[in-house]
């Protein structure tokens, strides 16, 4: 048994007696009986060291349960990441924020949004004051950050739900019964299974220890908000209500979970008319409480501050369909996506296939859900709230399930009207901005000052990143850095218009009909990209991939969920001592990138001009790249810039193969490095009249030849532009093949007899080509 569940059973049994003995002389022979019933529950079914399920993982076979361990090796090396570890906290505090902004935003809006009272208008924000003020105060207190990773934060009553799946308890039951099964039995399998069990729960601590922290502040904060609106709204003086708000959050904090269950008893024998016991009273004062409203008040913000904690943190169980509710009480259906997820979620505990593939399904689909409400759940709620009230008409099932947007505008509760007007009034200026600068282009460089995924041409998107270009990335000081990992505020609402401003500007103008075809295909685009990203639909793509795909799609999947058995950490070790990104080519290539040293065997990725593709060039900008979750892009020519951004067609990097011969064969390695890399690397050096590629480049993009060259796309033809810039890629390229073959001698002998069998079996010598 781990400490904490120790620690509860001990103080259990030290108290059983009396309370039994309590029970005995009261004649409560039912009372009895519960207690005794809830304790066997507790021992047999309460978490993943019960013994209810211990017996599941052993009625399994020898295969099941060694899947079960392998994946926990799998789900802890995928977790153990800096970059994981810090977008959970950071992602956290940063949607705190977002939603403390909504509300005061929401205080003001709600008026004519959402029919707010000028009374109801004015808790929300008194509640939105000092909620900030709380967030504040506390996110700059580094000491305590410090002790919540330290394994000293705790549980608290604004705690709930870990973001690590439920699922993984198969997992981590399975790895402790076989440990006390073998336990000097077998010392190598004992051995290894502790190692895999501390990997795993120290990847999975520091993930909760920053989670459990997050939720304590939000729901701290939301607390003490409500509480002092509450005060405040009861005639109390504005910094008597602060004081008060905060000496009940500490005590709160103090007493734990006991001080729930504590207020509720106060309120039903307040509602029944029977007097306080005497620590009820004191409690009741301790806590600033002096009427029955102020009990449901402290009730209310404890909640809220729960709910508040799994929001900013997506670990709420997904939205279900509840059974009890009725016309407008305001509940929310789930939409289409919380649907899916809950199946997904069923499968994944029956079926281990769907566990190895999707081993994470709550939290992406709480956030996917929530971009989706953000973006045209929104759009579409907000019209077809507009439409129905013109109407007078009640809403569909279709518009209930989908538009919550809309229920959330017309719900009884002020405090969720002043939230979704808060949220709809920030994300017109939000959008609007984003449209204006996905729609500028910055002045040195001719890029936008707002990517979303970029051009659809691969060629021309690759020719953008050799530029500097990222996608999904704001322009800062003509360095791009990235708000891909801010979800859903930042990764859905600028990458949704981001991408659909792109669709608009690159939508084909021949036609009224084209255009409106290109840009309805990229607003689909615009929707899929934007919520199926880093959520349980990466896996499924992944499954469809290895089962219907092409051969290249497949290898691509598979090298993928090969690279996730090695612990992230030794990918983050190995960029910050490796000069560049990896190309990964293979399964193996994913699996040596990630280990320190094996990692220089594999070999870096270039772009088209030849270079080896940086994190960044800075010694800062490749620490910052490798820990943080918001990789930075440095415009590097401004010029090449200009003109690259100008491209929607593309020049590709040369085939691997030369004469017949794979340049990536093992067999021409030269010092861990392949002949292909070494052509590319050569390409992008060697100079021809004196100049390099990159200057040549520069050089024919000043010439009045290539100033007269048409600028238009036509469907069919390469762009004339991107033609001239062909040629004289490919003059560097020839160049620095001849010379990779003149370096590595087998090569040049192998290629020359390739040519001399091709001609023989095109001579019709009978020559058999697979038998040479």
């Amino acid at each position: 048994m781990n400490k904490k569940m120790t620690a509860e059973c001990s103080a259990l049994f030290q108290t059983l007696p009396a309370k039994l003995k309590e029970l005995a002389e009261k004649g409560d022979k039912a009372g009895s009986d519960r207690l005794l019933k809830s304790i066997r529950d507790n021992i047999l079914n309460s978490g993943p060291e019960s013994l209810a399920t211990t017996a599941e993982f052993m009625k399994k076979n020898v295969v099941a349960r060694g899947f079960d361990i392998v994946n926990e090796w799998r789900l802890g090396a995928m977790l153990l990441s800096g970059k994981t570890q810090a977008i959970s906290v950071i992602g956290a505090q940063t949607m705190a924020w977002v939603h403390t902004l909504e509300e005061t935003i929401g205080s003001v809006a709600g008026r004519w949004l959402g029919k707010l009272s000028p009374e109801e208008a004015a808790k929300v924000a008194d509640a939105a004051k000092a909620q900030a003020g709380e967030l504040f105060n506390h996110q700059r207190n580094l000491r305590e950050w410090v002790k919540a990773y330290g394994g000293k934060n705790g549980d608290h009553i604004w705690g709930s739900d870990s973001r690590i799946e439920a699922t993984m308890a198969n997992s981590a039951a399975g790895r402790e019964a076989l440990r006390r099964l073998n336990e000097g039995k077998d010392d190598l399998l004992t051995s290894s299974l502790g190692v895999l069990g501390k990997v795993n729960q120290f990847a999975g601590n520091l993930l909760n220890r920053g989670d459990t922290h997050s939720k304590l502040l939000v729901g701290r904060s939301k607390h003490v908000g409500q509480m002092y609106a509450h005060f405040v709204s009861q005639g109390m003086d504005a910094d008597l209500a602060m004081r008060s708000a905060v000496d009940q959050a500490d005590r709160m904090l103090a007493s734990r979970a006991t001080m729930k269950q504590n207020l509720l008893t106060a309120r039903t024998l307040v509602k029944n008319g029977q007097e306080l016991p005497e620590e009820l009273k004191n409690l009741m004062g301790d806590l600033n409480i002096t009427k029955d409203t102020d009990i449901e008040a402290t009730l209310d913000a404890m909640d809220a501050g729960r709910t508040a904690g799994q929001n900013v943190t997506f670990t709420g169980d997904i939205r279900r369909d509840n059974p009890t509710a009725v016309p407008g009480d305001g509940s929310l259906s789930p939409n289409q996506i919380d649907i899916a997820g809950r199946a997904i979620q069923g499968w994944s505990g029956k079926s281990a296939v769907v566990r190895f593939i999707l081993p994470f399904v709550k939290t992406p689909t709480n956030i996917a859900s929530e971009t989706w409400e953000r973006t045209m759940g929104m759009a579409l709620g907000s019209a077809e709230s507009v439409f129905r009230k013109l109407k007078g008409g009640e809403a569909s099932a279709l518009a209930d399930a989908t538009f919550n947007f809309a229920r959330r505008l017309e719900s009884p509760d002020y405090r969720v009207r002043a939230k979704a007007a808060g949220e709809l009034a920030l994300a017109v200026p939000v959008a609007a901005g984003v449209i204006y600068m996905a729609s500028s282009r910055d002045e040195d460089s001719g890029l936008p000052r707002i990517t979303g995924t970029g051009p659809k041409n691969r060629g021309a998107r690759k020719m953008w990143e050799a530029a500097g270009w990222q996608p999904r990335s704001i322009m800062v000081g003509g360095t791009y850095v990235s708000y891909d990992r801010l979800d859903p505020v930042a990764g859905a609402m600028f990458g949704f218009m981001a991408d659909m401003t792109d669709a608009v500007n690159f939508s084909s103008d021949e036609s009224v009909a084209e255009m409106s075809g290109d840009i309805g295909m990229g607003l689909v685009s615009a929707i899929a990209a934007n919520i199926t990203s880093k959520t349980w639909m990466t896996g499924v793509r992944q499954l469809v991939d290895i089962t219907l795909g092409t051969g290249e799609e497949a290898a691509v999947a598979l090298r993928k969920q090969a690279g996730s058995f090695v612990p992230s950490i030794g990918r983050d070790v190995a960029q910050l001592f490796d000069r560049e990104i990896k190309d990964l080519g293979d399964a193996s290539d994913a699996i040596l990138a990630k280990v320190p040293y094996f990692s220089k065997k594999v070999d870096v990725r270039r772009n088209f001009l030849g270079e080896e593709v940086s994190y960044r060039e800075s010694p800062g900008g490749k620490i910052w790249n490798t820990l943080m979750p918001f990789n930075t892009s440095t415009v590097k020519d401004g010029v090449l810039a200009n003109e690259f951004s100008n491209y929607t067609q593309g020049i590709d990097l040369p085939s691997t193969k030369v004469g017949g011969i794979d340049l990536k064969d093992d067999v021409y390695d030269v010092n861990d490095q392949s002949a292909y890399d070494r052509m590319l690397e050569i390409s992008s050096t060697t100079k021809i009249g004196g100049r390099d590629l990159r200057q040549a480049l520069r050089s024919l993009f000043g010439t009045e030849y290539y100033q007269s060259l048409d600028t238009e796309d036509i469907d069919g033809e390469s762009n004339p532009r991107v033609l001239a810039a062909r040629k004289v890629v490919k003059r560097y390229r020839t160049k620095a093949r001849n010379q990779v073959v003149r370096e590595i001698p087998a090569l040049g002998q192998d290629i020359s007899a390739r040519k001399q069998a091709r001609r023989k079996r095109r001579a019709g010598l009978g020559f058999d080509f697979y038998k040479q």
